[in-house]
């Protein structure tokens, strides 16, 4: 697993590292969107400073970007940023 979660009073912050897959991104979406502090959040961050390799692929994104409509759908107050 190439990421750690670290839940604050009203966000995720979610930092990556190492050799991060197309999983690795699934499985955080997955564990951050099952939370029951999911419904709460205002934000979200996602940070990739301190990767060393990163699986990219077009069909994967747009994978990734689809699995993130319902969770705004369902938490519309969410802002997410990435670094």
């Amino acid at each position: 697993m190439a990421f750690e979660l670290e839940w604050e009073s009203r966000g995720v912050y979610r930092r990556f590292h190492g050799h991060v897959t197309v999983g690795d991104r699934r499985q955080s979406l997955q564990a951050i969107c099952a939370d029951r502090r999911f419904d709460d959040l205002l934000y979200s961050i996602s940070d990739y400073l301190d990767i060393g390799a990163f699986d990219y692929s077009a069909e994967a994104n747009s994978e990734l970007a689809a699995l993130h409509i319902g969770p705004v759908w369902t938490n519309p107050k969410i802002l997410i940023a990435t670094v």
